[in-house]
């Protein structure tokens, strides 16, 4: 499927217990979202031993996520933003600012061999205790290349926090923070090696 060019303003997907998907859920593979722009959409469920979440996109594997606006959406789970669940995906020269989320306050990576190039994060937020990635949570063996963060925040890991075997390379940081004087990494938090 293609979604190029929409707004997807305020919408809610909730019930009580796991919700993928504020605006789109697509779990299959091969999607491309290119030139839309996502406001104050919202995934909230009520389970805290269930991964979920994705404000305003729940994708699957090898998607194409280019080009897109994201502002102001939250889950109160996993990925503020963007919740990719699986391998392959490409996310390059989108915004997100001021997204919200348990973990991964922009985007939660739960598969590896993603890419994420030439994005903006601006103030995006993993709130709560012992919370991971202010921008990006990210598994193992991804690439993060050429993005810019800014004043992102978590307990762990103020813009990032990644697994193993990640590649970060040639990103500018700055004004990221850890939220409790317990936290760590005021801009990169890694687990592993």
């Amino acid at each position: 499927n293609t979604f190029i060019s929409n707004t997807f303003t305020s919408n809610v997907a909730t019930n009580s217990a796991t919700v993928f998907g504020g605006a789109i859920y697509a779990n299959g593979n091969g999607n491309t979202f290119e030139g839309n722009i996502f406001e104050g959409n919202i995934a909230s469920g009520t389970s805290t031993n269930t991964s979920y979440g994705g404000g305003a996109i729940y994708a699957g594997s090898r998607n194409s996520i280019i080009n897109n606006t994201f502002t102001n959406n939250q889950t109160n789970r996993y990925g503020g933003a963007v919740y990719a669940n699986s391998a392959g995906n490409i996310i390059t020269n989108n915004t997100f600012s001021s997204n919200t989320a348990y973990t991964g306050g922009a985007i939660y990576l739960q598969g590896n061999s993603n890419t994420i190039s030439s994005n903006t994060f601006e103030g995006n937020i993993a709130s709560g205790t012992a919370t991971q990635g202010g921008a990006i949570y990210a598994d193992s063996s991804n690439t993060i290349t050429s993005n810019t963060f800014t004043g992102n925040q978590s307990y762990d890991g103020g813009a990032i926090w990644a697994g193993s075997y990640n590649t970060i390379a040639n990103n500018i940081f700055e004004g990221n923070s850890t939220d409790n004087g317990s936290g760590q990494g005021g801009a990169i938090w890694i687990h592993g090696s």
